[in-house]
């Protein structure tokens, strides 16, 4: 993902579930959030989305002005509960840019 810019909304934050390089279906998923992690503040739990019909792996969730309220280094954390699975990803680390 482009590094998206504080206090942006409209982006469109979109993860893929893979297992060996391989999209998992996650179609029975009851629990699907995005948990971020600004530099300094406090968790954010987000609701995602299916892109589709979670057959194909992949979450979304679109920002609002308050999601990215801090600029720096970011982590984002899926936490899924479906049928075979309840747990976390894998983290991934990404920037937001500061809005001048």
């Amino acid at each position: 993902m482009a590094n998206p810019v504080q206090a942006t909304s409209g982006v469109v934050i979109k993860v893929t579930i893979n297992e060996n390089s391989v999209p998992v279906n996650i179609s029975s998923a009851t629990t699907k959030n995005f948990n971020l992690k600004p530099p300094v503040g406090t968790l954010k739990e987000l609701a995602a989305s299916f892109f589709t019909d979670g057959t194909d792996g992949i979450l979304t969730y679109t920002t609002d002005t308050a999601t990215f309220d801090e600029s720096g280094d970011w982590k984002l954390q899926v936490a899924l509960s479906m049928t075979a699975f309840s747990g976390l990803s894998e983290a991934y680390d990404f920037v937001v840019e500061e809005a001048i």
